[in-house]
């Protein structure tokens, strides 16, 4: 099961956000993910929470929240993997990095 905790220190002082759920799940319920990861997604005022669906294999399902501080996601249904991944990040990059990759993957 996964929680979401916060606090004003990296170090210290951290709490439960007693509001955090996941909607538009069976029960509203975080049971059965593991694997966390989040990141704001780019020129929208919203945060994606990943979870690995670890108890029925199926990788990383994706839930938006527009308030992070609630901790209120609701499943995403406009995202698609072309793969199951979990247990992973996140990280930006720029326009070049990304054509670099793009024309590295298509040279193999």
């Amino acid at each position: 099961s996964v929680t979401m905790m916060k606090s004003t220190s990296l170090s210290d002082g951290w709490e439960e956000v007693d509001t955090y759920k996941l909607n538009n799940v069976p029960g509203n319920t975080v049971t059965g993910y593991e694997g966390p990861t989040i990141y704001k997604l780019n020129g929208e005022n919203k945060w994606c929470l990943l979870l690995d669906y670890y108890s029925k294999s199926q990788g990383y399902k994706p839930f938006i929240t527009s308030d992070i501080t609630k901790g209120e996601f609701t499943s995403a249904t406009d995202f698609t993997f072309d793969a199951k991944y979990r247990h992973g990040t996140v990280m930006p990059i720029t326009q070049a990095e990304y054509e670099a990759l793009i024309a590295k993957y298509l040279a193999k």
